[in-house]
């Protein structure tokens, strides 16, 4: 593997040239040249106009070619001898990557060495979210995180560990790939391959990281009819049940909808984090906030923010509410550990809200006037709970 080459990506290709070309396109158009990064594309047992389409992509795209369909976990696992970067990035040819997609994804796994997958937010073509990470429940079946939902009404909008994320646009880190041995070839041609390959990494001791910050529209399923694909779904959630039987039994039992279920699973592949909340900080406030704050689940409430301010702190982990703290913690699964706030009327307001709460969360108000240094407080506090978390990680 060639050092220099930061990013292999991977696509595999059947059918459907004209989806081919607007993904490859995408990626020209919003991947920065500033990052050197290859494309291994393999037709799969492609269509012949499918071969025609892709006779000059220029040098950046390496072209190989199967005459038979190897599945998308043969096809990756064959695809993967000829990449020659850092980090592999597995792409469905049915996609549109935006701006910052894969600079993201290199810019993640960079700053977590421990992170042995990072996976993107996938949208739908209306704009609506299609995957933020993904849970697996004790049967086996997979359930996508804020699915349905538009960006402004996400609850988990935030970089964070995952059960799972989807290959249609998963970066894998080369030596992880080795160390587990690619994706399992039973599961063809596809389907649950993804959640086998996260679960063995996990097994390996890294970590499968959701990353908001790497975002793309998937047209979903556009080359499988639907009575096959739940033919292989079905199949397949079988061979996982048998394989992992261990691991999913200690996973929650399948309430797709209900929010304290997937709260719960959320703070599972978490590693069950102290949960904090800081209410009534300032814009200014967010550069006391730990980066990827390790064993805390931290939320924050922020007086005048921005959507961009909200992007940029879930890039770092930290979930920036995007409603008032008031309905955010009336909602059903929402519970905290601590609360954090600004001045003594939020403090008393919260106490009272919480009412006969069977757990309620302890209150810690910050010092409100000068001279001390409000961010400063905020930063030791959270470094401090950090510290003392009951989280492993």
């Amino acid at each position: 593997m060639s050092s220099d080459i930061r990013a292999s990506v991977v696509i595999l290709s059947r059918h459907h040239p004209e989806m081919l070309l607007a993904c490859l396109d995408s990626i020209e158009k919003n991947v920065s040249s500033d990052l050197n990064y290859e494309i291994i594309l393999l037709l799969n047992g492609a269509d012949p106009e499918i071969t025609h389409a892709t006779a000059d992509l220029g040098e950046r795209v390496r072209v190989i070619t199967s005459n038979v369909n190897l599945g998308f976990p043969g096809g990756c696992n064959r695809a993967s001898e000829f990449a020659r970067g850092d980090y592999l990035v597995f792409l469905n040819d049915d996609t549109i990557v935006y701006r910052g997609w894969l600079e993201s994804l290199v810019e993640t796994a960079d700053r977590i060495p421990e992170a042995g997958a990072v996976g993107s937010l996938v949208f739908n073509p209306d704009s609506t979210i299609q995957e933020a990470g993904a849970i697996v429940w004790s049967d086996g079946v997979t359930s996508s995180i804020d699915s349905g939902r538009d960006i402004e009404s996400a609850q988990y909008y935030f970089l964070r560990d995952a059960d799972y994320c989807s290959a249609c646009s998963i970066l894998v880190r080369h030596s992880t790939w080795h160390l587990v041995g690619g994706m399992d070839e039973e599961y063809f041609p596809g389907y649950y391959e993804d959640v086998d390959l996260c679960f063995k990494i996990q097994q390996a001791g890294q970590r499968v990281i959701f990353d908001p910050g790497s975002a793309l529209m998937h047209f979903r399923s556009a080359s499988t009819e639907s009575d096959y694909k739940m033919f292989l779904v079905q199949k397949h959630i079988g061979t996982l049940r048998q394989k992992w039987a261990a691991l999913i039994a200690t996973h929650e039992d399948r309430e797709p909808d209900s929010p304290i279920s997937i709260d719960s699973a959320i703070q599972r592949a978490r590693g069950y984090p102290t949960k904090v909340i800081a209410v009534g900080l300032r814009p200014e406030d967010l550069q006391s906030l730990p980066k990827e704050p390790r064993g805390l689940a931290l939320s924050v409430s922020v007086s005048g923010a921005t959507g961009d301010d909200r992007i940029r702190a879930g890039r770092l982990g930290i979930n920036l509410i995007w409603e008032e703290p008031d309905r955010h913690l009336s909602r059903p699964g929402i519970n905290y550990d601590y609360a954090i706030v600004a001045d003594q009327a939020i403090s008393q307001h919260l106490s009272k809200l919480q009412g006969n709460a069977e757990s309620p969360m302890d209150v810690i108000a910050l010092p409100e006037h000068a001279p001390v240094d409000r961010s400063q407080v905020l930063s030791q506090l959270l470094n401090s709970l950090q510290a003392q978390s009951k989280a492993g990680i």
